[in-house]
């Protein structure tokens, strides 16, 4: 063999063994391409979490106990893991508010736990550990199941048009799947636990302006069994011009409840809320369960009440919309009286332009006054051939008469004798003239 040939098969021979290598080398590779890729670790879900309902789905009712649901979850894993589970609630209508539900949650197997609600971007409440604020997980221990009751109710104030809610299990630790959703209808025309009245006492007697209020009587009663708020308002619509305060009192007093008070307000509408003693106006009575509590409330019409109201109707509302039967009183308003007043007393002006006096000062007083009875005395005198009578007459009535009031006193009899006798020296005097006339002539 020459040196050439053995050079080219040593290089062929090189070459099949880097070849022969290199799919050794690839082997592995491709044995590994052929088994299913296992999922990342951090797309891992330890937990198992389900949100189911009772066997038999009932409405919830406005007002009522609510209606339970089960939570549950299961710790798959070797390790603790945090479990924070929120249960959102959607209506079919107007969006929830805090306020309009309520929601609970207790252990079935679980530690101590507590439900509470929450009121923001969505609606809802969390389950958490026993005293622990809402951002507190469970720990839920490696190969775990822990169980949970979780209730939701409807209030009385619960938007009327909401006709269902839907209840969507998720949880703010994302480590959990197979979370599930229930949901649950709204009953329609559901009782409401309080049974409220206003109520008129018979004859019902118009308001007078002025004059004393009107009383009605105010009851509720809780056929519940648990204490209920009740923040009774009573509003006043007039038939005519709207009421403004001042216009009206209200008043009100407790015959069978707390002590209270009637608070009478003005705003979008007139009338008066009925309170706790020492309350302000957002404050309700807590009625107890299976409980009656009775007031009189007292409305009232100033003399400033409008004068075209002829009548006011007065509804009976409760803020805390946990009330049916309210009731509605209506009262005529009496005409306004004209004439009846006392006649305020003014001064006259005389014809000088100064003040007259008051006409009692200017007119007799009413005692009886004798007739005067003629005391004729005769004097002759002698002038020339004419003989002159002078006669005059004196008042000699037993009775001393009593004469308008001059401003002198409360008695003129001395002024006018004195009058008398000046007359008298003025007709002694004309004769004594009269007599030294004939004797010159």
């Amino acid at each position: 063999m020459s040196a050439r040939s053995f050079a080219r098969r040593s290089r062929l021979l090189s070459a099949t063994a880097l070849v022969a290598a290199g799919v050794a080398a690839l082997a592995p590779t491709a044995a590994f391409a052929d088994t299913p890729a296992a999922a990342a670790p951090s797309d891992a879900k330890p937990l198992t979490a389900t949100l189911s309902a009772p066997s038999t789905i009932t409405p919830l009712v406005r007002g009522g106990s609510g209606e339970s649901m089960t939570l549950s979850v299961t710790n798959n894993s070797d390790q603790a893991q945090p479990f924070h589970p929120a249960i959102v609630a959607t209506a079919t209508g107007s969006p929830l508010t805090m306020g309009t539900y309520t929601f609970n949650a207790a252990a079935i197997d679980a530690p101590p736990s507590w439900g509470g609600a929450f009121n923001g971007k969505v609606n809802g409440g969390y389950v958490l550990p026993q005293n622990a604020m809402a951002d507190v997980p469970f720990n839920v221990p490696a190969h775990q199941t822990y169980t949970w009751s979780v209730s939701f109710g409807a209030e009385e104030n619960f938007p009327a048009d909401d006709t269902a809610v839907a209840f969507t299990l998720t949880n703010d630790a994302n480590d959990s799947t197979n979370l599930g959703t229930v949901t649950f209808p709204i009953a329609e025309g559901a009782t409401k636990p309080l049974t409220a009245k206003l109520s008129a006492s018979a004859p019902i007697t118009p308001l007078v302006r002025g004059g004393d209020a009107e009383s009605m009587t105010l009851s509720v009663t809780n056929d519940s069994d648990l204490s209920l708020p009740f923040h009774p308002l009573v509003v006043a619509t007039p038939t005519g011009s709207p009421l403004t305060m001042g216009s009206y009192t209200f008043s009100a007093a407790a015959v069978d409840a707390p002590p209270s008070w009637g608070s009478g307000y003005q705003g979008n509408v007139t009338g008066g809320y009925v309170l706790p003693q020492n309350a302000m106006a957002s404050t309700p009575f807590d009625v107890p369960a299976h409980q009656t509590y009775t007031w009189t409330v007292s409305f009232g019409a100033e003399n400033t009440l409008p004068a075209d109201d002829t009548a006011v109707t007065f509804t009976l509302t409760d803020d805390a919309n946990h009330s049916a039967d309210l009731g509605t009183v209506s009262f005529p308003v009496a005409a306004a009286q004209t004439g009846s007043a006392p006649a305020k007393s003014t001064s006259a002006k005389g014809q000088s332009g100064t003040a007259a006096k008051p006409a009692a000062a200017a007119v007799a007083l009413s005692a009886p006054v004798a007739a005067p009875v003629a005391d004729t005395n005769t004097t002759t005198q002698a002038n020339n051939t004419t003989a002159t009578t002078v006669t005059t007459t004196t008042d000699t009535a037993t009775t001393p008469q009593k004469l308008a009031y001059t401003g002198g006193g409360t008695d003129s009899t001395p002024l006018i004798a004195a009058g008398a006798t000046l007359v008298a020296l003025g007709a002694g005097a004309v004769v004594y003239s009269q007599r030294r006339r004939a004797a010159k002539i």
